[in-house]
């Protein structure tokens, strides 16, 4: 999702938004991630004979999604790395959300090398464990 796709107000009962708030960070998710989430998979039970795509249109959609994991694992290490400075802590171990049961182990490699990356350029010490957690140093 790009900063200059629509915007509009929603309105929400407050135990469905704290609901959805609760949801997201157990997911790992933005709150509009975690909503954009839960509508599309709404959309998929709907789809149609007149909604197949294409090879190529799955393809982009995979792209998409690996960038997608990326900005979300990206931010996942930011609240984890604050989370464990403020108490003191010079490491944090964050989950990926990539495991065992990951279907697309090249991509999941891809999206880790690309935050493994980022990570030493902000300056971090960083070790991949394996597909389902990196390990963060910082002095």
């Amino acid at each position: 999702m790009a900063r200059n796709d629509p915007q509009f107000m929603l309105r929400m009962p407050n135990e469905m938004k704290n609901h959805l708030m609760h949801k997201a960070k157990e997911n790992g998710r933005t709150m509009t991630a975690e909503i954009l989430h839960r509508l599309n998979q709404t959309m998929i039970t709907e789809l149609t004979h007149n909604d197949l795509i294409t090879s190529k249109q799955a393809m982009e959609i995979a792209d998409k999604a690996v960038v997608d994991s990326y900005e979300v694992l990206i931010k996942r290490c930011m609240q984890v790395i604050t989370k464990e400075a403020q108490v003191g802590s010079r490491e944090a171990y964050i989950q990926t959300g990539y495991g065992n049961l990951c279907r697309d182990k090249e991509a999941a490699i891809r999206v880790l090398d690309s935050v493994v990356a980022k990570l030493q350029e902000l300056g971090f010490a960083v070790m991949l464990i394996d597909l389902s957690q990196i390990k963060v140093e910082f002095s």
